[in-house]
């Protein structure tokens, strides 16, 4: 179905054929993964209008839970992938150890915190409302909130670890791996929502937190499990592979190095920093959209966000792929070649999400009550206006993802950490905060925050992008690579 694409193709061929291949896999990936997340709600939201708002409020705290995996995979996925444009794949496998080590550190620490300080932080934000917080509901939504941030905390080991994997796959330009690994993910997910949310026979009903059980499960049973056997079946000739003495691939067979583990983080902690900064900006955004319109605006604000992660399918899977082929061609010395891999991919991505973003905003009202036909119609009605809000910048949020990729593919992945927190803290958060607490704006306000900053940071990142390819940002990353490897 998928065709296999070797360093040679990448770094010689065609280029649109090595993104696109590269990538078809990738976006198999990203609908599944959509599709996981879109079972969630519709199982959720058949539970209850409260477990939906619960999850909406945990969902940044979530997010700030997978810095160690987006640290990890990132991480992996640049460096990996410039040591086999390079011909180093000793190299390549160490760094995918040292990678999996690092990020599972990480995740038990980052775990353990976000477990115990998930049920304050969430009462705070519950209680930003005035005349509502400590209502029946809302401790309804705080149980359902606190339940899911705790559930997903305690798994998120085997999450991050499966996520890491990912990233030394696509690293290779194994993307068929990956895509395999998030099938059994998510068909395990979907299997176990029903069964943990509503509870069967002898499984108790869980709620919102039966929904993060089945992420967890499916993550670190499906993916993780699947990816190993991959490893030890030799994919690639084993993708990492554990010290046991003598040469390999002529170079000695060694234990990542304090240097390797240090590498890794280098480059995949700005992009988890930022993952954390977007998080926290986005509690921002909840609470703001909560003060402006209660529980209908909590709601609707995940409706928007889980329908939009459509827009994310080609966006995700393009960018990585463009990481990889980017990355590729940095470690061979071939940087006209990942220059254009990153003006290619924004104008391919762009042209289509502009045509995903036409069709949310004729029919939004069938998409809201497919989804979560259990709202009530405040929440309804704010949530068809946030996916109309959220259509006029898809093209401009898909090139922004491609020229992130520009930037990590090269090892400047800080620069992408500093554009989330310009995009998030000098325009979307600013623009939402004075429209509701200054202007009394409602929920409305807070969509438009969100769209007028992915435009503002596309605009600004892919000048910014042109302007350091020709100060010789690709020559530097590329001389950079070569002398890691030694």
């Amino acid at each position: 179905m998928f065709v296999d694409l070797d360093p040679g193709d990448v770094t010689e061929g065609p280029l649109v054929r090595a993104l696109v291949l590269t990538a078809a896999p990738l976006l198999v990936q990203n609908v599944v993964q959509v599709g996981q997340q879109l079972v969630d709600l519709l199982f959720l939201g058949r539970f209850s209008a409260a477990a939906v708002s619960g999850v909406a409020l945990a969902t940044p705290l979530v997010g700030l839970l997978i810095v160690a995996s987006v640290a990890g995979m990132v991480g992996a996925q640049v460096l990996v992938a410039q040591h086999v444009g390079g011909d180093e794949p000793a190299a390549a496998r160490r760094l995918g150890l040292a990678a999996l080590l690092a990020a599972g550190v990480l995740a038990v620490g980052i775990g353990t915190a976000g477990t115990a300080l998930a049920r304050p932080v969430l009462r705070a934000l519950l209680a930003l409302q005035p005349g509502v917080a400590g209502g029946g509901g809302t401790d309804q939504v705080l149980r359902f909130a606190t339940d899911y941030v705790a559930v997903y905390g305690v798994g998120l080991l085997g999450v991050t670890l499966a996520d890491t994997l990912e990233g030394v796959y696509l690293g290779w330009g194994d993307s068929r791996a990956a895509l395999y690994m998030n099938v059994a993910a998510v068909g395990l997910n979907a299997l176990l929502d029903p069964l943990l949310i509503f509870g069967y026979g002898p499984i108790p009903q869980l709620g919102a937190g039966g929904a993060a059980a089945a992420t967890v499960v499916g993550y670190t049973v499906g993916s993780l499990c699947l990816g190993v056997v991959l490893v030890a079946r030799g994919r690639h000739g084993g993708v990492i592979r554990v010290p046991r003495g003598g040469p390999v691939d002529g170079t000695p067979d060694r234990w990542p190095t304090v240097g390797d583990v240090r590498a890794i983080l280098s480059t995949g902690l700005p992009i988890g920093g930022r993952e954390a900064l977007r998080q926290t900006f986005r509690l921002a955004m909840v609470a703001l959209a909560y003060v402006a319109g209660g529980p209908a605006a909590l709601a609707a604000y995940l409706v928007g966000a889980r329908v939009a992660t459509v827009a994310f399918v080609p966006a995700n899977g393009l960018q990585q792929a463009a990481q990889s082929v980017g990355g590729q061609n940095v470690g061979a010395d071939r940087l006209d070649r990942a220059r254009r891999t990153t003006w290619i991919g924004a104008g391919l991505i762009a042209a289509t999400l502009a045509l995903v973003g036409v069709g949310q905003w004729l029919v939004p009202g069938p998409i809201v009550r497919a989804v979560a036909p259990e709202l009530a119609p405040d929440a309804v009605a704010y949530a068809v206006e946030y996916l109309r809000i959220l259509a006029y910048g898809y093209p401009a949020l898909g090139a922004l993802y491609l020229f992130e990729s520009g930037f990590n593919a090269a090892d400047r992945t800080r620069v992408t950490a500093v554009t989330t927190l310009l995009q998030y803290g000098a325009v979307r958060v600013p623009i939402a905060a004075a429209g509701v607490l200054a202007l009394g704006g409602d929920a409305t306000v807070v969509f438009w925050a969100v769209t007028a900053s992915n435009v503002a940071a596309a605009v600004g990142l892919g000048a910014y992008y042109r302007a350091s390819v020709v100060g010789g940002m690709l020559r530097r990353a590329s001389r950079s690579a070569g002398s890691a490897g030694d």
